[in-house]
């Protein structure tokens, strides 16, 4: 037994390691579990049995076998977890309820600009209520809200303890908890964004993922977690991209954020995104210059990423659906400074687009709770 800890708390230690170790892992055998926590075969048959018998694992299909008896796979049940996803930006609130299996049952988005008022926080919670039209105190299926905003990751502090910065300073989140009758977590927006893309239990993602937003970031997903040896995002909005470039609000000059944002195409075109690209199709010439210049720039950044971690690249946020339609003029354009004349398999788009954030926090509440 380990120090400190009671029979009980072990127990219930050991009950957590299954249920994670099965969710991480899509489908395992006992015995696989035994081996993967070093815990006796005993011990596992009785935890399992309990959490079979409160709806959270099931039993699926046989294994193979080379003999006697087919072991049977456990696997988690789908919707036994679910929880609420929120990304807040300036000009938005977007929403997913999922379950821990990454299922998204339901997604919107609403045109409601940010303010850090009283009004505007009753109405994210009157929003919340239609959304999920049913009460959702926390109980044994919904495990609670997931908001995401902008902010800074403390040197190390987890990772959802953040400092909201920008456009969300000065929120007070002790106080918007208690707005809701349920765990309400706080996360980073770019991380939550690129969870959103770890793969599905049982089938973990390598790739480094690039969000297009209003601001740029990402970072580096590999089996299931993020790279690097802190616990912040990948700055990659910070790459500086152009000698000559306008300056960012980080103090340099010619970050990608100043070239590759979509608040770039808003105020040098004077336009909201779908107006520049219905400007865009009718050959306007500042559109146009505007989006040779973005095309240039960004396909200089996933170059560079691409050498440097030799990996997928995916590209995430709002600039998504635009992207998509000049997929080949990227493939192209990546193919003629490819280092090694390959082709360009590499080159990926998040499904989510907008939504990555929400899809990300309504995903990380489960490794919270």
């Amino acid at each position: 037994m380990v120090t400190g800890m009671s029979n009980m708390e072990v127990r219930n230690a050991n009950r957590d390691h299954i249920l994670q170790v099965i969710r991480e892992n899509g489908m395992l055998t006992k015995k696989d579990i035994s081996l993967k926590l070093n815990l006796s075969l005993a011990t596992v048959t009785s935890l399992i049995k309990e959490l079979v018998e409160e709806g959270l694992v099931e039993a699926g299909k046989a294994s193979d076998s080379t003999g006697g008896r087919k072991p049977i796979l456990y696997q988690p049940v789908a919707d036994a977890r679910i929880s609420l996803g929120i990304a807040l930006s300036r000009h938005h609130i977007r929403m997913v309820l999922a379950n821990w299996n990454q299922k998204i049952f339901k997604s919107e988005s609403f045109k409601i600009a940010y303010e850090n008022t009283e009004a505007y926080w009753a109405d994210l919670r009157k929003l919340v209520d239609e959304f999920l039209e049913v009460e959702y105190e926390e109980d044994g299926c919904f495990k609670g809200i997931g908001i995401c905003i902008q902010g800074i990751i403390p040197p190390g502090n987890n990772w959802d303890d953040i400092i909201p910065v920008e456009l969300f300073e000065g929120i007070r989140m002790d106080e918007i908890k208690k707005l809701f009758p349920c765990p309400v977590f706080f996360f980073e927006n770019m991380k939550a964004a690129a969870y959103s893309q770890i793969g599905e239990p049982g089938q973990r993602r390598r790739t480094v993922y690039l969000q297009l937003d209003r601001l740029v970031g990402g970072a580096v997903v590999a089996d299931g977690t993020f790279w690097g040896l802190s616990e912040r995002t990948g700055e990659f909005g910070h790459m500086i991209i152009r000698d000559d470039g306008d300056a960012c609000y980080c103090g340099q000059r010619g970050c990608l954020q100043t070239c590759c944002s979509s608040e770039v195409l808003r105020d040098k075109s004077g336009l909201d995104l779908p107006g520049f690209f219905e400007a865009l199709e009718r050959q306007d010439p500042v559109c146009r210059e505007l989006w040779e210049d973005y095309l240039k720039y960004l396909v200089r950044a996933i170059r560079n990423l691409k050498v440097i971690f030799d990996i997928d690249i995916t590209l995430g946020g709002e600039m998504v659906p635009y992207l998509k339609k000049y997929e080949r003029r990227l493939t192209k354009m990546l193919a003629e400074m490819d280092l090694y004349k390959e082709p360009v398999m590499y080159l990926k788009f998040s499904e989510g687009g907008a939504l990555d954030a929400a899809i990300g926090a309504a995903h990380l509440i489960f490794e919270r709770v």
